[in-house]
C-alpha cells in the first residue's frame, strides 16, 4: 500500500490529502491530526513531507501558501 519503497504514500490519494490539508489549515499540530485521522504522528509527518515535496516546498508555511494559491486559481477558473 504506501509502505513499500517506490509506492506513493497514502497522502497522494485525494481524499486523504484533503483531510490532512484541512486539518493543517486549522493549525492543528501533527499529534492532534494523527489522533483525528487514526494515524501515527510519524505517518502524518511523512505525508506532510510528501505534500511539501510534491508542491516543491521546503517549509509548511510555503506548502500552505502553495495550496492557497491552487485553491484561488481553481476559484478563478470556476468563475467564482
Amino acid at each position: 500500500m504506501g509502505d513499500r519503497r517506490g509506492d506513493p504514500p497514502p497522502a497522494s490519494r485525494h481524499d486523504d490529502a484533503v483531510a490532512l490539508v484541512e486539518l493543517l489549515a486549522r493549525g492543528w499540530c501533527d499529534e492532534r491530526i494523527a489522533r483525528a485521522l487514526a494515524l501515527s504522528k510519524r505517518t502524518v509527518q511523512r505525508r506532510v513531507q510528501y505534500l511539501m515535496a510534491d508542491h516543491g516546498c521546503t517549509s509548511r508555511f510555503a506548502l500552505g501558501y502553495a495550496l492557497g494559491a491552487e485553491v484561488e486559481a481553481a476559484r478563478r477558473d470556476a468563475g467564482g
